[in-house]
């Protein structure tokens, strides 16, 4: 594989294009409209190489190329702006010694020209994104649903219990409710979901519900203009500290400070 692109361009129709063109070498690929969302994805996983446009709805692609070359992983990932703004000879120039290896293609796009330098930039078989740097985890590690559920059954403290109370006491609260929104993600993927929410700028709580049964495990999950800010399950195990803390790798303390941490701030 040629390695992991992203992509990050306001406009759906231009970015499903260069989205087209990059699949012709190959590439695995991922597409963001804004530089917030942007910014999550390279804190998920470090692009090998990002096409983004000058000009995006929350920003501009410079600020997103500064965050790229302040942080280690992506430093010397090359970078295409698409000049949909700050055009001419001395933006060019100016933007490849600023964030070299840069390169800056004028709009209309031609996305043939883009694939071609990409080719040059990242050869097949030399990103993060080949198969041989990602070897499969070794058959023998821990399935986390088993290990969830045998947590959750040992757990006894009491702030986690109120947590598990209130969960249950809001979500049959939200169930009571004439909801805007229901459904099953049987039919409607939960991320076309997540995208609908964003779309709208929906502020609210989002009950998620695995069965109908009273012992159903149930999510809480709450949006403010349309991005998720928290979590709430009463599965008490599936939060993560405690995952880590049942691998070892953070320590019960650690944990605990952590959570007092949080709640201060």
């Amino acid at each position: 594989m040629a390695g992991y692109v992203l992509i990050v361009e306001s406009d759906p129709e231009l970015q499903r294009r260069i989205g087209d063109a990059l699949r012709e070498g190959q590439y695995e690929l991922a597409s963001e409209a804004e530089v917030k969302w942007a910014q999550r994805s390279v804190a998920v996983r470090a692009p090998d190489a990002v096409v983004v446009d000058t000009q995006l709805t929350d920003g501009d692609g410079f600020r997103l190329a500064e965050d790229l070359r302040r942080d280690p992983d992506t430093r010397d990932a090359p970078i295409f702006f698409i000049a949909s703004s700050h055009r001419g000879a001395s933006h060019r120039a100016e933007v490849r010694r600023r964030f070299a290896p840069a390169e800056y293609l004028d709009t209309p796009l031609d996305t043939n020209s883009l694939l071609a330098l990409l080719l040059q930039a990242l050869p097949p078989g030399t990103g993060t994104g080949d198969a041989s740097a990602n070897p499969p985890r070794p058959a023998q590690a821990p399935d986390v649903a088993q290990l969830v559920a045998a947590l959750d059954g040992v757990l006894a403290d009491p702030v986690q219990q109120r947590e598990r109370r209130k969960v249950e006491r809001v979500a049959k609260s939200i169930a009571g409710e004439k909801l805007e929104l229901q459904g099953t993600l049987k039919r409607v993927p939960f991320a076309r979901l997540l995208r609908r929410l964003y779309a709208s700028k929906a502020s609210g709580s989002l009950l998620l519900l695995r069965d109908a049964s009273k012992e159903s495990t149930k999510k809480i999950v709450v949006f403010e203009g349309g991005y998720p800010v928290s979590v709430k399950s009463n599965v008490l195990a599936e939060c993560l500290g405690q995952i880590l803390v049942s691998r070892k790798l953070i320590t019960e303390a650690a944990l605990t400070e952590s959570i007092a941490r949080m709640k201060t701030e």
